[in-house]
């Protein structure tokens, strides 16, 4: 294969793992829209806490197949931070910081899911 098509390949890849980890911060928004945008019932509803875990352990999964060179392009993004939390969700769970999952769900996803929708319709025009 040439290095153009590996290139094209390659962005194609991307850009399905990028679909998909918008629609894993898409569940996310609608599990923060259906509980509320408080902190405090967060803290205190395991099942809220739970509606987001495994959208974010998803997330930090799929980021883990991204290329390298579509890291390197677009390092507004921390990838090797959403990469961590997947491995903290999956080997620390029972010792899991709540307020650190609380700051991902109310800043980090909105702002990757923001970049997200900026790069599929950037793909699209």
């Amino acid at each position: 294969m040439n290095a153009k098509k590996k290139g094209q390949c390659n962005m194609n890849r991307d850009t399905e793992i990028i679909t998909h980890i918008k629609r894993y911060c898409d569940e996310i928004t609608m599990a923060v829209n259906h509980f509320g945008d408080d902190k405090n019932v967060f803290m205190n509803d395991p099942v809220y806490r739970n509606a987001v875990a495994m959208p974010i352990q998803q997330i930090g999964e799929l980021t883990k197949h991204l290329t390298e060179e579509f890291t390197e392009r677009y390092t507004e993004i921390p990838w090797k931070l959403i990469k961590g939390m997947r491995t903290w969700f999956a080997h620390q769970y029972l010792i899991m910081d709540t307020d650190v999952i609380w700051e991902v769900v109310d800043e980090n996803i909105p702002e990757l899911n923001a970049f997200c929708l900026k790069f599929l319709n950037e793909k699209e025009n």
